[in-house]
């Protein structure tokens, strides 16, 4: 018996390793579409910018393409996808031989021969490097370093800007991979998913990106110049994909996990292979469990022996412990009672340093107005005009150091208070209250939200309000909205003035940074970080700024007892 179960474990272990070794060879194939005609609309696509868009055999695929297609339910006809060289692609759509360009960036010279769709995908730049690399972490970490970057894009745009950073152009991203792990290059700056996903199909596993992303853009599908019907279609099919959820279920089905992308391929195989050695696991278990059931059964009587003398010793072990445990109790107590003592003694100290900040602010608000007074006088005065141009300079000086002084007591407060939860519509309507005279008109279109946040969430709608009317320059409206999708809600704040250019877009949040925004808008992001929320600005230059405040699912609910 025992003969004959060896025999059948032996066939079942040869068939599983042949099953495993043909799984290759019947993984699924695609078809080929055929050519388009005239109830078909034939969208084209960049054959090289996988996972965006790339052909598997013949077959375009890729995360633009899967948005295609659920763009396609929504669009009075069927579409034809092609994946094809790009200019060629971009030609024949300008001629009007082809209807629409997948995942394209708007230009001065593209918007003379195409119209552009709302956002279609945002591209986050990051900087990739070897695994082992430290000290790199931003764009300022690349001085002094070799970056590789894809010719005539963003990135080498941004860097372009920074003379102490060596820009370099590549073929294509494999090459750039291949000269960073040769040492010819420190880094390799390119869009996040098309990065992760050439580290997967050419096995690369001693490269990551590190750090936050260097610049962003969002880019569009583009039709003929002139072509409204179609292109009010695509935007009204995005925004229905946006708001059901399916357009953020696609960028997850595509998300690269910790740096590295699988492709189709590597996926299909994998399913099937651990299908096949799940179902042979199960078989061999069952076998396994049958033969060795009564070796089981014997070791049961024995350890039924060995607990009755284990219980013994453990109500003498339970014994012990407990003594021990009355111990470590007391002296818990005691440590309990210690930081105690400390936090009070904490908050004494902090509290005495406030009163410091405040009194020396106080003290140094009253030294500059006198400042103020002697300084608005010798400007009445007659002088020559350098002199006056110094005065005016310590003028300004002196605007800054007030600003400044505004600054650290708005800091002070951040985190002082324990979050609590707050009504938005509320919150706005007490922030309009603020700005009276402005000849702005403001719009808030959310009701029955409450979200976790510190105290100070009122003064991060003022920044947004005011840095609009300061620096809106062609600002008519203001406009609060929000949906919920994905793992969270989003407040949005929008308005019509000229928009952030692209290249300060990831700059506007730091201190010292554009029109001096940067301490509003820096109090702002602190404020909304104590409970996890994210702020960004993803408006389109001209059309005015889009802020996006993003409050993950747990941090935000509906009001008890609304309507909606």
């Amino acid at each position: 018996m025992k003969n004959s179960n060896y025999v059948f474990i032996s066939v079942l272990f040869m068939f599983m390793v042949s099953s495993i070794a043909c799984t290759a060879t019947i993984l699924p194939s695609n078809e080929i579409r055929e050519p388009s005609n005239n109830s078909t609309l034939l969208f084209l696509g960049n054959m090289n910018i996988a996972p965006i868009v790339f052909l598997d055999g013949n077959t375009p695929q890729g995360l633009g393409v899967d948005i295609v297609h659920a763009l396609e339910k929504h669009i009075s006809k069927p579409i034809e996808i092609r994946a094809m060289n790009w200019s060629e692609a971009q030609s024949l759509v300008a001629a009007g031989d082809a209807d629409a360009l997948i995942q394209i960036n708007p230009t001065d010279e593209r918007l003379k021969k195409f119209d552009f769709s709302d956002p279609f995908l945002e591209s986050q730049f990051s900087i990739f490097t070897l695994s082992d690399t430290i000290g790199i972490s931003g764009p300022t970490s690349l001085r002094g370093l070799t970056v590789g970057v894809e010719p005539g894009g963003l990135p080498q745009k941004v860097l372009g800007t920074d003379p102490l950073i060596d820009v370099t152009t590549i073929r294509d991203f494999h090459e750039g991979f291949t000269r960073l792990n040769e040492g010819s290059l420190d880094a390799v700056v390119v869009d996040y998913r098309v990065g992760s996903y050439v580290l997967a199909t050419h096995s690369i596993r001693n490269i990551k990106a590190i750090g936050d992303p260097i610049a962003f853009s969002n880019s569009s599908i583009a039709v003929k110049k002139g072509n409204t019907r179609l292109l009010n279609e695509i935007n009204a099919a995005l925004r229905i994909i946006k708001a059901d959820g399916t357009y953020q279920k696609i960028l997850t089905n595509w998300r690269p996990t910790e740096g590295i992308f699988e492709t189709r391929e590597q996926i299909d195989e994998g399913i099937y292979r651990t299908g096949i050695v799940i179902l042979l696991i199960v078989i061999l278990m069952g076998l396994i469990w049958g033969i060795t059931l009564q070796k089981e059964l014997k070791r049961r009587r024995d350890a039924e022996e060995k607990l009755t003398l284990t219980l013994e010793s453990l109500d003498k072990l339970v014994q012990e412990r407990t003594i021990q445990l009355s111990d470590t109790n007391k002296k818990l107590n005691e440590e309990i009672e210690k930081g105690k003592l400390r936090e009070k003694a904490l908050r004494t100290v902090n509290h005495k340093f406030t009163l410091l900040s405040s009194i020396t602010r106080h003290d140094i608000g009253n030294q500059l107005q006198l400042l103020f007074g002697y300084l608005g006088l010798a400007r009445d005065s007659d002088l020559d005009p350098i002199t006056h141009e110094y005065i005016e300079n310590a003028y300004q000086s002196s605007l800054n150091i007030e600003r400044q002084i505004a600054f650290t007591r708005d800091y002070e407060d951040i985190g002082v208070h324990s979050p609590v939860w707050q009504d938005i519509n509320a919150v706005l309507r007490k922030v309009i209250v603020h700005f009276p005279t402005i000849e702005i008109q403001i719009l808030v279109e959310i009701s029955g939200i409450e979200v976790y946040a510190d105290p100070l969430l009122e003064k991060v709608f003022f920044n947004l309000i005011d840095n609009a009317n300061r620096y809106g320059e062609t600002l008519t409206r203001v406009r609060f909205s929000g949906f919920e999708g994905g793992d969270g809600y989003t407040i949005v704040c929008e308005d019509d003035g000229v928009g952030i250019p692209v290249e300060l877009k990831s700059k506007i949040f730091n201190r010292e940074y554009y029109k001096h925004t940067g301490f509003g808008l820096n109090l702002s992001r602190e404020i909304l970080d104590i409970t996890g929320i994210t702020i960004s600005e993803t408006g389109i230059p001209g059309k005015g700024a889009r802020f996006e405040i993003r409050v993950l699912n747990g941090g935000w609910r509906f009001i008890a007892g609304d309507n909606r």
